[in-house]
């Protein structure tokens, strides 16, 4: 059974957002294992968390939001769910597209929910929402259904969805994955603005250089 340990201890426990204490949590019917984790995310920290293929990367974002099952130690949230974008996060709201496909009964073609009413299922800022819908060109998709959407036009929905929330923590996941080098620049800026006011959590598998904005890292 693969285990990963994860000891990143130290911040104040009195702004923390997300904190685990020796939590050992369970995934896939005892399949995998993150053991004896000690790490806390604070108000305004931003962390880069770096790791190859199967290092536990994406079952430690899962853990963030309620994922697998506690054994034993602490898992403690001190605020609602986190805004996220992940492959998770993408493949659960294609497939809730999909079970909304009616066409079989009514012989009408599903095109999908539009996306203005996919960015606004939050009670995202509204000011903040309509900035980014124009900062990553996706105005002229609104009308548009969700499963019309490109891979990376479906991965700039998510993350203008999470970027305008008003959660205090925003978890991202392979965030460039799908996005074209300008988008890619936009995000990395984006996320600088945002972190001034938010603790953000980019995990990553790699990347060239460390972003100024992060103020934290481990390695999985």
């Amino acid at each position: 059974m693969p285990e990963i340990k994860v000891d990143w201890s130290g911040n104040a426990v009195s702004k923390a957002l997300i904190a685990f204490e020796r939590a050992c949590i369970e995934f896939n019917d005892h399949q995998f294992q993150l053991v004896d984790i000690n790490w806390q995310i604070s108000q305004s920290e931003s962390w880069l968390l770096l790791g190859c293929n199967g290092s536990g990367k994406s079952a430690l974002v899962s853990a963030m939001i309620g994922g697998g099952v506690l054994i034993s130690g602490q898992r403690r949230c001190f605020q609602d769910r986190p805004a996220i974008v992940s492959l998770l996060a993408q493949e659960e709201l294609i497939e809730r597209e999909r079970l909304r496909d009616d066409s079989d009964l009514t012989d009408e073609v599903f095109q999908g929910t539009p996306l203005s009413q996919i960015l606004s299922e939050d009670d995202p800022n509204p000011d903040r929402l309509e900035n980014l819908i124009q900062l990553f060109g996706l105005a002229p998709l609104l009308a548009t259904g969700f499963r019309k959407l490109s891979t990376g036009e479906t991965r700039k929905a998510l993350l203008v969805r999470a970027l305008a929330s008003d959660s205090g923590l925003i978890i991202l996941d392979e965030p460039f994955e799908g996005l074209d080098a300008s988008a890619r620049a936009l995000l990395m800026a984006e996320l600088g603005r945002v972190a001034l006011h938010k603790a953000i959590v980019l995990v990553m598998n790699r990347i060239p250089s460390v972003p100024a904005f992060i103020s934290h890292y481990g390695y999985l």
